[in-house]
């Protein structure tokens, strides 16, 4: 079975200790055993209840609020005059506009160019 891009990030967070905890990892990289794992053998970890996970997975869930573009259907839907961040192929991020992917060959273009995702807030002004 192929892995998910997330998936392969809890993986990877969990390094050389995958193996003795993969049975005992959720979804969401939360691990509910220890076997005699140390938080020293982690750059740095969360805990919550009886579980606990690599600090690097925060925000795993969401993926810290980006969406993935595998298909037309992961892409914004086109409304009003929304701002969206993009992350490209490159790993540059740029603010693109939502209601270019009206056309045609700019949803091309997406799919072939745009990794990821997310409504771009725009900050509050300064009082001063």
């Amino acid at each position: 079975m192929m892995e998910t891009p997330k998936q392969q990030a809890i993986k990877a967070a969990y390094g050389e200790h995958w193996e003795r905890v993969k049975d005992y990892v959720d979804e969401d990289g939360w691990c509910n055993a220890f076997f005699g794992i140390a938080a020293r053998d982690f750059d740095d970890t969360e805990s919550k209840r009886e579980v606990w996970r690599p600090k690097s997975l925060s925000g795993i869930e969401t993926n810290q609020g980006w969406t993935r573009i595998e298909s037309e259907e992961d892409m914004p839907k086109p409304k009003g005059v929304e701002d969206v961040l993009v992350i490209t192929e490159t790993g540059e991020i740029t603010v693109e506009n939502s209601m270019s992917l009206n056309d045609i060959e700019v949803r091309r273009y997406w799919l072939r160019t745009i990794s990821h995702w997310q409504p771009f807030i725009k900050p509050n002004l300064p009082l001063y």
